[in-house]
């Protein structure tokens, strides 16, 4: 008979971060009353910094593919803020890659007990 395996606390950790972030944006989002100036300024911005804001567009596109936010609004979105298709092509693809990349190394090393945790416990593995 298989012994259970403890929850990792890494799991722990990761649930109550979760948690708050989520309280922070909640707040946020009540205390802004207009919550699409700080969007639109921060679009306005990628769009005068061409170099730097593609770069942070990149940044925001790996987080978002790490995180499971729907990134067809963030792919959208890069034909809206950049003008050439071609730059919002590049970006899409390299923050997809890239992010891709992240979500396989930290399942792999970061997070590999807690999906031991979760493989070990279903019967169907």
């Amino acid at each position: 008979m298989k012994m259970p395996m403890e929850r990792p606390k890494l799991v722990q950790v990761i649930g109550v971060g979760f948690f708050v972030a989520v309280a922070i944006l909640a707040t946020l989002a009540f205390a802004i009353p207009d919550i699409r100036t700080p969007l639109l300024l921060f679009l306005e911005w990628i769009r005068t910094n061409r170099a730097l804001g593609v770069f942070i567009y990149i940044v925001v596109f790996v987080v978002g593919v790490v995180i499971l936010f729907p990134i067809l609004i963030l792919a959208v979105g890069a034909g809206f803020v950049f003008e050439n298709y071609f730059v919002a092509f590049a970006a899409v693809y390299a923050g997809s890659l890239i992010g891709v990349l992240v979500s396989f190394v930290v399942g792999r090393t970061i997070l590999r007990s807690t999906v031991q945790y979760f493989v070990l416990g279903d019967q169907e593995f």
